[in-house]
């Protein structure tokens, strides 16, 4: 529950990094893949009110829409996963991401509260959610997010759930990640950021409790390279525990997937 996630566009490229590092406090997490339809490829989620598994934690489809989450409050209500599920499985844009969730909001659904980060390789948002409010953020640059919210004010809620070190330590990894996708200008300085264990608020996690209320390991590290000139190219890096101490395994993503595709995604992916 202690994940960084955001994305860049690398504009001269036409290239889309996504990416998030997972961290929870069981570090014998295993991946559970979701290769169910041929348009699109996800890794399931955790209701953490119950600790079943729910929807997409990141996922991605063919038109080359990536998203990917993070957690701020449990609550009693539906997992933001379902929701980030039914983004990969229908929208092809950032807009048509925000209607499904401005939609849902509207209706009065309620979910446990979450930040995506949705992208492209033409745009960026960040969907804020705290049922019945909602935030959305866009850039043409990057985004980042960690486990509290910037457009809405959830803070207290935060504080009473989790105490005030955690907060302080979501707001210093989303600092620290901004200032580097601020001048990023490749992947490599991505990955770098995804390993370092800067003061108070490491990005790699090793379970330390010197600083937040709970201790958390990062369990798996994702990023996914888009690139769209006269097709698509998805590329989905993965590495199980800290990057730190482990290489990411890179795998091709080659949209409609048919059973070969699938064998081949699944005989790559660590778990």
């Amino acid at each position: 529950m202690g994940c960084t996630t955001g994305a860049k566009l690398f504009k001269k490229s036409n290239t889309l990094i996504a990416f998030k590092n997972k961290d929870f406090e069981i570090k014998t997490h295993k991946d559970k893949l979701i290769l169910d339809h041929k348009d699109n490829f996800g890794v399931g989620g955790l209701n953490f009110d119950n600790n079943k598994p729910s929807g997409f934690s990141i996922g991605i489809n063919k038109h080359g829409l990536v998203a990917v989450n993070s957690h701020v409050l449990t609550k009693s209500d539906p997992s933001y996963d379902l929701l980030t599920e039914r983004i990969v499985l229908e929208a092809k844009t950032i807009d048509e991401a925000i209607d499904i969730c401005k939609k849902e909001i509207n209706n009065a659904q309620k979910y446990q509260w979450c930040n995506m980060v949705i992208s492209t390789p033409e745009e960026l948002a960040a969907i804020e959610l705290a049922p019945p409010n909602i935030g959305i953020d866009r850039s043409s640059d990057f985004i980042v997010r960690t486990n509290h919210q910037l457009t809405l004010n959830s803070n207290e809620p935060i504080i009473k759930s989790f105490g005030k070190k955690h907060l302080l330590d979501s707001i210093i990894r989303y600092e620290y990640t901004k200032k580097k996708l601020e001048s990023c200008s490749s992947k490599q300085e991505i990955v770098s950021t995804l390993m370092s264990h800067n003061k108070n608020g490491p990005i790699c996690r090793h379970g330390t409790k010197s600083f937040q209320k709970r201790s958390y390991f990062t369990v798996y590290s994702y990023i996914v390279i888009v690139q769209r000139n006269t097709n698509l190219s998805i590329t989905w890096d993965v590495v199980k525990g800290p990057p730190c101490l482990n290489s990411y395994q890179n795998i091709d993503i080659d949209f409609p997937l048919d059973e070969k595709k699938r064998n081949y995604i699944q005989g790559l992916y660590p778990v």
